[in-house]
């Protein structure tokens, strides 16, 4: 186990945004799944028992679940670092609440155009409202990070993002891959990733140390040349389930993979979740494609997400899209 892996606990379905992007298809006002109080200690627990040091509170919008202050702070007395996923409309007595036991506040920018937001979220003065939870959060001592999913529509424009971090100093930016979901399989082609790749190298060299790569599993092999993906790109066993995070669904279910999504069965301790045949396939290097284990990356890129929703088929087996030359 790496010294970043972390626990993904999903308290809810509901989110109180439409964001036409989100993966999970999270657009209908409410959704039923929530879990329990029960449920979440007992995550909480077997996460300090089997010495996992991060947990992370994601959804849906993990603000709406009315138990995230005593689940902060049962993981806080386990010593887990704790963070917490969120659009940005979080009331400022529930950031009070938070503040004493939760580190990292991970807010989703995903354009740095207020018109634009607010007609991709649903949100009204979307990007204001989330400008004003983020610093309220820094003075109250959360470390931020900005998520962008990097969409189509941020072609050209990433510079507005170094902009906006200028307003906020401290703040991380963490730009993200435009993950697959069942209504949208392939919601990047090559080309747009390939603009995107090219955006984000020439930030990094313009700001070094101050941008960082897209995160969330992007064959390398996706951009040309390939040492360009290496270089911005992070690979699945540098960023994704099960290398770096497991899942617990808000039904309580334990997932191999944010993404991937199949369950794990044998679930007493971390030694035996190891064991379990979809754990040790996605970590396997042998179930790739010959060229993808004959790349001198292989051991990074993995080949990319192991999702079903983002897999194509190539060469008589399955493979990211993004790794398929003719992919759109």
């Amino acid at each position: 186990m790496t010294r970043d892996f972390e626990l993904k606990i999903e308290l809810l379905d509901a989110c109180n945004a439409r964001c036409s992007f989100c993966h999970q298809g999270v657009r209908r006002p409410l959704r039923t799944a929530r879990m329990s109080r029960d449920v979440g200690l007992h995550w909480i627990g077997w996460a300090a028992r089997n010495n996992i040091p991060s947990i992370r509170f994601s959804g849906g919008e993990p603000t709406l679940h009315p138990d995230l202050a005593v689940f902060c702070a049962a993981a806080y007395a386990e010593g887990l670092d704790v963070a917490i996923n969120t659009n940005g409309l979080v009331e400022t007595a529930l950031l009070d609440a938070l503040a004493p036991t939760v580190r990292t506040l991970k807010i989703s920018i995903p354009v740095a155009d207020s018109v634009r937001l607010d007609a991709l979220t649903g949100m009204h003065a979307g990007l204001a409202t989330k400008i004003r939870t983020a610093r309220l959060a820094m003075e109250l001592g959360f470390e931020i990070e900005i998520l962008t999913a990097l969409l189509p529509e941020n072609i050209g424009r990433l510079d507005a993002f170094v902009a906006l971090l200028e307003g906020l100093p401290g703040a991380r930016w963490v730009p993200l891959r435009l993950e697959s979901s069942p209504t949208a399989p392939r919601p990047l082609t090559r080309e747009e990733l390939q603009q995107l790749a090219e955006e984000i190298d020439r930030l990094m060299r313009r700001y070094p140390g101050r941008i960082p790569g897209i995160r969330l599993a992007t064959p390398f092999c996706a951009v040309d040349p390939i040492e360009l993906g290496a270089r911005v790109l992070s690979g699945r066993a540098e960023d994704c389930g099960p290398f770096r995070s497991l899942t617990v669904e808000p039904t309580g279910q334990l997932v191999s993979c944010y993404s991937c999504r199949v369950p794990i069965r044998q679930i007493d301790s971390m030694e035996n979740v190891d064991r379990d045949p979809e754990v040790i396939r996605l970590r396997s290097i042998d179930v790739l494609q010959p060229r993808c284990r004959s790349c001198e990356y292989a051991a990074r890129c993995m080949g990319g997400c192991a999702s079903d929703h983002a897999r194509a088929q190539s060469e008589g087996s399955s493979i990211d899209y993004l790794a398929v030359r003719h992919a759109t």
